[in-house]
């Protein structure tokens, strides 16, 4: 079956800041941003309440951050934009929620890395998330806990092989699988009950710092322990796509 590929061209999202206009767009008070050249292998992004921070981390995280995307929904740019890393520290005014500090980063990224894209819908590989032939959910999925419940709970960690969490719906489980398998996974069983999840997978050693690749073990754990499976389909979802990127100017 044919599958047609959806190019539906939006609009440019991000342009250089213009003076013209009547809405302030949120921007960084102070912001500095240096390449990371110490060749470590950790870093990440977080969000204070009068300050934002990148560490070690590359422009295309900076990208996915901006506008809240998974890796699969970005497109195009150059070999350096998930290659060369970079630090990022900013002054965040008192009292901006979350969608502002996004905005910031995205007038952060158009000045500093001269960013420029539009969006798109693509029609690209993904999984439909489907109750295991016979119907029966597996022992991983429980009605959430109602007295005595644990205190804590692991959450969800791939290098782990471990996800567990409390009264989740299964649209919330096919999220959480999206990051593992890097590409959109669509909840298609029908279930609209919450439950307590529990899964546990062996990791390769070769998987365990490629959560881009699940390994076998990954998928049958579902299947066994959740009753549930993950099978090959088409998604159309929206992308963004980089028209133009530089690396940074200096401080």
């Amino acid at each position: 079956m044919r599958c047609v590929i959806a190019a539906l061209v939006g609009v440019v999202l991000v342009a250089y800041p213009s003076a013209q206009g009547t809405v302030a767009t949120p921007r960084f008070e102070v912001a500095s941003v240096k390449p990371n050249r110490s060749g470590e292998a950790g870093g990440g992004i977080r969000s204070f309440t009068k300050r934002f921070e990148a560490v070690n981390v590359p422009a295309s995280m900076l990208v996915m951050h901006a506008y809240n995307l998974r890796a699969y929904q970005l497109l195009g740019g150059p070999g350096w934009l998930q290659r060369d890393k970079f630090d990022v520290r900013a002054s965040v005014a008192s009292g901006a929620s979350t969608g502002d500090v996004r905005q910031m980063l995205r007038m952060m990224l158009a000045e500093r890395f001269r960013l420029s894209i539009h969006n798109e819908m693509r029609n690209v590989r993904g999984y439909a998330l489907l109750r295991r032939e016979g119907g029966k959910l597996g022992a991983g999925l429980k009605p959430p806990c109602q007295s005595d419940c644990p205190k804590t709970f692991a959450g969800f960690n791939w290098s782990a092989g471990v996800m567990e969490e409390r009264r989740v719906s299964i649209s919330a489980v096919a999220a959480a699988l999206t990051d593992v398998m890097h590409s959109p996974v669509t909840d298609r069983t029908g279930i609209v009950e919450q439950f307590d999840v529990m899964l546990r997978w062996s990791v390769d050693a070769a998987d365990a710092d490629a959560p881009g690749a699940p390994s076998v073990a990954f998928r049958r754990a579902v299947e066994e322990q959740l009753g549930l499976k993950l099978e090959d389909s088409r998604e159309v979802v929206q992308v963004v796509v980089i028209d133009r990127i530089e690396r940074p100017t200096p401080d």
